[in-house]
């Protein structure tokens, strides 16, 4: 969350997902804030023994500099979009990626905290959608029509 409280979301972990954030552990002298949410379980690995195991088996070091990569990669195409592409397509593509059988059960809200932006726009711009019947939304959830 930004000076300004505004979030970004990054990525987000699935089941059996695995991911290194903690500056401190792999890299020194970087400084940023992170903010997990979860519904899942999650384990946190000490610095210390980290540190240790990564000292003691060089390829847990290396899978951990992988992982840093792969989200980093994600981070930079996040801010692409963020920057470079406009709400109303980022929107679509985000509701093309959530929809379990054309079904998005997500709040105007929380669509907007996703894509880092205002509710009221998510909901005009879907809105704009429904009126030409890309969607159809009632109460509790978004269903695309294409």
């Amino acid at each position: 969350m930004s000076n300004t409280a505004k979030e970004l979301t990054i990525f987000e972990l699935n089941k059996d997902d695995v991911c290194m954030m903690c500056q401190d552990c792999v890299f020194e002298k970087i400084a940023y804030s992170i903010f997990i949410q979860s519904s899942q379980e999650c384990e946190i690995i000490a610095k210390e023994l980290f540190t240790m195991l990564k000292d003691k088996y060089p390829k847990i070091y290396n899978y951990v500099l992988k992982l840093m990569a792969m989200r980093f990669n994600a981070l930079v195409n996040i801010l692409e979009q963020a920057l470079f592409t406009s709400l109303s397509v980022r929107l679509n593509e985000f509701l093309k990626a959530k929809a379990k059988n054309k079904i998005i059960s997500l709040s105007h809200e929380e669509i907007a905290l996703y894509l880092s932006s205002l509710k009221e726009l998510i909901s005009r711009l879907l809105k704009n959608m429904q009126k030409d019947k890309l969607i159809k939304q009632n109460k509790k959830e978004i269903i695309l029509l294409q």
